[in-house]
């Protein structure tokens, strides 16, 4: 018999002892035996009764719910509502992606998953899973030099120059906000090879959950192979991780930054384009390929909302995340 049961055991005979008791003052005054005052003294010797068991089997937290079971309590249902509740049921708008998944992130409920699971090419998403092993093997105030064969990565870059000395706080800047493959290059063989790195970024996804991606590159280049994948619920977690750190969520939240110093200076711009066109946008990371099509890994945030969407293999991946984020906004209500 589990704990609850032997509990609620025990109360119904804590209830009946009291009646019991009651019954047998013979010698009360008559008015003790109207029905609603003997009523009265019943419940009050229950409440006690309930309070003392539960005190004691709780080690001193009275949680009701926990012996009566959430949604029913002495046979009174307790309800409370869903939050996000859907409240207008219409289709999922018709988008170029091939893949999507959106998730209320307070409550961890799924409000669209499409083919979430269909392995495909991350691109330049790929650079959060960078970042986070980055944060691991560094910090911020830590000094990396650029390698000579950080040119010419087959990425969008900032130009940094070989030689180059930058901060990992002013790389994680140029790696989110501008997709620098440079930036990217320089973080994975600043403290170990590059193959050792990527191990790192495989590692951490295992370790995150992420069970169907397998980087190949820090990057977010096309794996020669197709070996370089992920799937739109694994970038979820990914993106979620992410904007649970302060730094790195104030980093993919910035439009413009400027990294300068005595020799040269590199304007960033952020290549999210709804920072700039959709309030409530918080980030987070973009991403383009000829094998992926057009990535987005994006967050929208209010005081009521906090809402993750991945797009995958789309044609138009600002436009395509802009319906669903106002098909979620039609469709379910927070309050």
């Amino acid at each position: 018999m589990s704990t609850a049961q032997k509990i609620k055991v025990y109360l119904l005979l804590g209830v009946a002892n009291a009646v019991y008791g009651v019954d047998c003052l013979k010698d009360i005054p008559d008015r003790l035996a109207h029905a609603g005052f003997r009523i009265s003294v019943y419940a009050v010797l229950a409440t006690f009764a309930v309070s003392a068991i539960l005190v004691e089997a709780t080690g001193g937290e009275l949680g009701v719910a926990s012996v009566f079971g959430s949604q029913n309590v002495l046979g009174a249902a307790v309800s409370k509502k869903e939050s996000p509740r859907l409240v207008v049921k219409q289709a999922i708008p018709q988008v170029t992606s091939k893949a999507l998944y959106a998730v209320d992130v307070k409550s961890g409920k799924v409000l669209v998953a499409v083919n979430e699971d269909e392995k495909q090419p991350p691109a330049s998403t790929t650079k959060l899973m960078t970042a986070l092993v980055a944060m691991d093997l560094y910090r911020l105030e830590d000094t990396v030099q650029v390698p000579a064969g950080c040119k010419n990565t087959g990425s969008q870059e900032v130009n940094l120059y070989p030689g180059e000395s930058l901060t990992v706080h002013n790389l994680l800047y140029a790696l989110l906000i501008s997709s620098a493959g440079d930036a990217a290059c320089t973080l994975a063989g600043g403290k170990v090879d590059i193959a050792d790195f990527v191990a790192k970024m495989n590692e951490k996804a295992a370790a995150l959950g992420m069970t169907t991606s397998h980087f190949s590159n820090p990057i977010g280049l096309d794996g020669p192979n197709g070996d370089h994948v992920s799937t739109a619920r694994d970038l979820f977690v990914l993106a979620k991780v992410v904007a649970t750190d302060p730094f790195l969520k104030k980093v993919v939240n910035t439009k413009e930054y400027l990294i300068a110093n005595d020799v040269t200076a590199h304007r960033l711009t952020n290549t999210n384009d709804l920072l700039w066109n959709l309030p409530g946008s918080v980030g987070i990371k973009t991403g383009r390929t000829y094998a992926a099509g057009e990535v987005l890994a994006y967050e929208y945030a209010d005081d009521a909302k906090d809402i993750i969407i991945v797009v995958m293999g789309s044609n138009d991946r600002f436009t395509d995340t802009k319906a669903i984020l106002q098909w979620i906004l039609d469709s379910y209500t927070w309050e």
